[in-house]
C-alpha cells in the first residue's frame, strides 16, 4: 500500500514538473512580454522577452513596483478606473509609454489580466511593444500628407497654365 501511494505521488509530481516545464517554455518563446505580480503591482517573475524588452533580468526587477516603468505616472483617476475594470471585468487595456531601467523610452500595448487563486489575487501584464507599428503608422501619415500636398501644387499649377493659355498676350 505504501508502495502504491509512494508511486502515484512520484507520478503527480513528474506530470507537475513537466506541466511547469512546458508552461515556462511556452512563456519563454511568446513574443509578449510577461509579468506576475501582486494586485498593486509589486513584480514576482517575468519572462525572458520581458527581460529583453525591459533591458534586464528577473532578478534586478523582482520586488520593484511595474508602475517604475510607466514614463508617465498614473493619476488617481486613471487608477480608480483600471482597478474598476479589473474588478467588474477581470482585465484592462490600454497603449501606453514605457521606459527600460535605463530610461530608454517605447510605445507599448499593456493588457492586464487578474487572476484569483486560493484567495491571492495576481496580475498579468502583457506587454506588446508598439514602436515599430507607431513609426509605420507616423510615416503613412507623413506620405499622405505630401502626397495631398503634391496634389494641391498640382492643381495649382493647372490653373494657372490653364490661365495662362486661355489669357491673350
Amino acid at each position: 500500500m505504501l508502495f502504491a501511494i509512494v508511486k502515484a505521488k512520484a507520478v503527480f509530481q513528474r506530470s507537475m514538473n513537466l506541466r511547469q516545464e512546458i508552461l515556462g517554455a511556452l512563456l519563454d518563446k511568446t513574443e509578449t512580454a510577461v509579468f506576475l505580480t501582486d494586485f498593486y503591482g509589486d513584480i514576482y517573475e517575468c519572462n525572458s522577452r520581458a527581460e529583453e524588452l525591459f533591458q534586464t533580468n528577473i532578478e534586478n526587477v523582482k520586488g520593484m513596483n511595474f508602475s517604475e516603468f510607466r514614463v508617465k505616472e498614473l493619476t488617481i483617476e486613471e487608477d480608480s478606473k483600471g482597478v474598476e475594470d479589473l474588478l467588474e471585468n477581470r482585465f484592462w487595456n490600454n497603449e501606453i509609454e514605457l521606459k527600460t531601467v535605463h530610461g530608454n523610452c517605447f510605445y507599448a500595448l499593456v493588457s492586464i489580466t487578474l487572476i484569483k487563486r486560493s484567495n491571492y489575487e495576481y496580475l498579468v501584464y502583457r506587454i506588446t511593444d508598439r514602436t515599430s507599428d507607431i513609426a509605420q503608422k507616423n510615416q503613412l501619415i507623413q506620405a499622405k500628407e505630401s502626397a495631398e500636398k503634391a496634389v494641391k501644387v498640382k492643381s495649382e499649377f493647372l490653373a494657372t497654365m490653364s490661365h495662362e493659355i486661355r489669357t491673350p498676350m
